[in-house]
């Protein structure tokens, strides 16, 4: 019984080391240059299955506050999973990056210097 839990906790605080990692490359790296769109799917979806894995295994009743806490971030990127796999679309050219900035009223960057965290902020 104990190993079992051991093994949950322990589950639990690496996916959210390595989430919180994630995380931050995927909100502040620059988008379109060094954030991969299929592989944050891929990641967020691991990470749904595993807050799914532990909240079982902790129990039907069970509160944990780090498991919450990871599950709503894990929730958070993948609601905007769309959109990162939409501009994370490696046949977007110019002429489209230009369309997108300007539905957001936003200027272009030449240089492609922004981050996923930039969109959010935007409303996208």
């Amino acid at each position: 019984m104990f190993d079992k839990k051991w093994n949950n906790r322990n589950k639990l605080w690496e996916n959210v080391n390595s989430f919180n990692s994630d995380y931050a490359h995927w909100m502040g790296a620059n988008f379109k240059e060094q954030v991969d769109a299929n592989d944050v799917e891929k990641k967020v979806k691991t990470y749904l299955v595993v807050c799914n894995d532990v909240k079982i295994n902790f129990g039907k009743n069970a509160k944990d506050e780090v498991l919450d806490m990871l599950s709503v971030k894990v929730r958070e990127v993948n609601s905007m999973l769309d959109l990162v796999l939409a501009l994370g679309n490696k046949a977007l050219m110019p002429k489209h990056w230009k369309m997108i900035f300007e539905l957001v009223d936003k200027d272009d960057n030449p240089q492609g210097n922004y981050t996923l965290k930039d969109f959010k902020d935007w409303g996208m």
